[in-house]
């Protein structure tokens, strides 16, 4: 008796999406609530994840009024601001504060919440108020966040066994990550003489 062969790859099937229901008013707010039970958002971002639904659903139902269902997410945004549940202030500094626990640079981060929305201003605003928390002066949290860095992804002396050799590669890691060249060289120059 032969044993049996199981197929390699995906062994279920795929999911099938639901198909998307009729946009109401009442619908559009369940979603929105929804949403930022599980996610922090910007108004840009709910914005574009409310159209997002508008128009999957306009596809099976074409009778839908996508006019009136857009100006509908504009009324809830603007509730939703009204009430505190969005705030892009806040959401900017907590994910400012977020991005450089994990290693970004300020050029990286004001980069990431400009694609999410937020305006110079207001990053620049999150920007003070972490130089606020953190008592930085002299502006090391980008020295800070790159030390982070280096630390996390074992870069430089922190690598088992050190090996210098891959000191321009590591160079590159930080250059991509958004940090200057003669920060991210003062960085891994530490981990060596330390």
């Amino acid at each position: 008796m032969e044993p049996e062969v199981k197929p390699t790859g995906a062994t279920q099937p795929a999911k099938r999406r639901r198909t998307p229901k009729k946009i109401t008013l009442e619908r559009l707010k369940r979603q929105t609530l929804h949403y930022l039970e599980r996610y922090n958002a910007s108004q840009a971002s709910l914005r574009t994840v409310l159209r997002r639904k508008v128009t999957r659903a306009a596809r099976v139902h074409p009778d839908t009024d996508i006019e009136q269902a857009h100006s509908w997410i504009d009324d809830i945004i603007a509730e939703c601001v009204r009430i505190g549940l969005l705030n892009d202030a806040n959401f900017a500094l907590t994910r400012a504060r977020s991005l450089l626990r994990g290693g970004k640079s300020m050029r990286a981060i004001g980069v990431a919440l400009r694609q999410k929305g937020i305006s110079d201003a207001q990053a620049k605003a999150a920007f003070a108020r972490l130089s606020e928390e953190r008592n930085d002066d002299d502006g090391t949290l980008d020295l800070d966040a790159a030390r982070h860095y280096v630390r996390k992804r074992r870069l430089g002396g922190f690598r088992t066994p050190s090996d210098p050799e891959r000191y321009n590669k590591d160079l590159a890691s930080l250059a991509r990550r958004g940090f200057h060249f003669d920060l991210a060289k003062r960085v891994l120059d530490e981990t060596f003489n330390d």
